[in-house]
């Protein structure tokens, strides 16, 4: 408590982080408890406690976190992945009901809390965005399952693939038949995964793959390690509107300094 006691800082409240893609209310209801603990110590020592953070972290019900085990077996094993996705019921609405009878309780001693702060980015823009993915390759194994090498994967797109259960749709549909896949990038890494096992109807070279709810952390972790990266397309109802355009290989060294003769 020394350190608020400096001039230079102006202490307002607290602010917590639990994590990402959190599905259970149990994480935030103990935050919330210690929030409260921590505005009545600080409001006895004559600090006055007018926010409150509660960070983000809101798991995506549509492309949920796997879990531990689920994702060893995602990665190792040739169980069909949407095997592994979760689904609970909203938790939103009692944490609200949580944060409300705080305020109250706080309120009633003397802590009045002025300000709530919420990072709900995840669970608002994950259902968003698509990302569309064309196929390059069509390459059989031994044991008939075939396996599409794609222009994007989990190490071009985002590494969330790795640990969230996306739905893939082809844009093309080709009879009612279904096939078995493994989606992977271009790379020559078995991390490169965007699904171990998806089925799905024919699909031949040339064709694209729509990966849905992709709009929370894919564009900020995207990569240009495998090439260039793709354009963004905005689509209002009718409407749709070039956001980035599409990179170009001259854009990968465009900030290089090459050596001249003149360099010692």
């Amino acid at each position: 408590m020394q350190g608020l006691r400096e001039k230079e800082l102006n202490f307002t409240g607290f602010h917590v982080h639990l994590g990402s893609g959190i599905d259970s209310i149990k994480p935030y209801t103990k935050a919330l408890s210690l929030l409260e603990r921590a505005a009545l110590y600080v409001h006895t020592r004559d600090f006055r406690c007018t926010t409150f953070n509660i960070g983000g972290g809101f798991g995506s019900s549509s492309a949920p976190l796997l879990k531990p085990l689920q994702l060893f077996s995602s990665l190792f094993m040739p169980g069909d992945r949407s095997a592994g996705r979760t689904s609970k019921p909203d938790f939103l609405p009692r944490l609200a009901g949580g944060l409300s009878d705080l305020l109250a309780r706080l309120n009633r001693q003397g802590v009045h809390i002025e300000t709530i702060i919420v990072e709900p980015g995840r669970r608002l823009s994950g259902s968003a965005q698509m990302t569309i993915i064309t196929v390059h390759d069509i390459i059989e194994r031994s044991s008939g399952r075939k396996c599409l090498i794609c222009d994007g994967g989990a190490m071009s797109l985002s590494p969330m693939l790795l640990t969230e259960y996306h739905r893939l749709l082809p844009l093309v549909r080709r009879g009612k038949e279904l096939y078995r896949y493994s989606v992977f990038g271009n790379l020559p890494s078995s991390l490169d995964k965007v699904s171990p096992s998806v089925r799905m109807p024919e699909l031949r070279i040339g064709d694209q793959i729509a990966i849905l709810d992709t709009g929370a952390y894919f564009i900020s972790y995207a990569n240009n390690f495998n090439g260039p990266r793709p354009a963004i397309v905005t689509i209002d109802g009718s409407q749709a509107r070039l956001s980035r355009k599409r990179e170009e290989f001259s854009d990968l060294i465009r900030n290089d300094i090459l050596p001249t003769q003149d360099d010692p």
